[in-house]
């Protein structure tokens, strides 16, 4: 369980300077990401010791969907004439 509070974390930390650094995130968009991890993470912790085996599920299909948007992301990225090529193939990565 601590390794998943740690990866966690870690993705918090990444949602945080994503939003800072490369969306320009308005303060309610940025209230309202810390409001659903806020909530979320409760949420998680209860399904999990009460359906591991939903808890899984979830986390599995959250790690499936994060993977498809972020290949997308960089094929946008590397992509001539995309509206990401032009706004971030300059940026260093985070």
């Amino acid at each position: 369980m601590d390794s998943h509070a740690f990866r966690g974390g870690g993705e918090r930390a990444y949602a945080s300077t994503s939003m800072l650094k490369m969306f320009n995130a308005s303060p309610l968009t940025r209230a309202l990401v810390v409001t659903a991890q806020v909530v979320m993470t409760p949420l998680l912790y209860v399904t999990y010791f009460v359906k591991p085996k939903m808890a899984h599920r979830f986390v599995g299909y959250l790690e499936e969907t994060a993977c498809e948007n972020y290949a997308n992301i960089i094929n946008q990225v590397e992509t001539p004439g995309t509206p990401l090529h032009e706004e971030w193939s300059t940026l260093p990565a985070p």
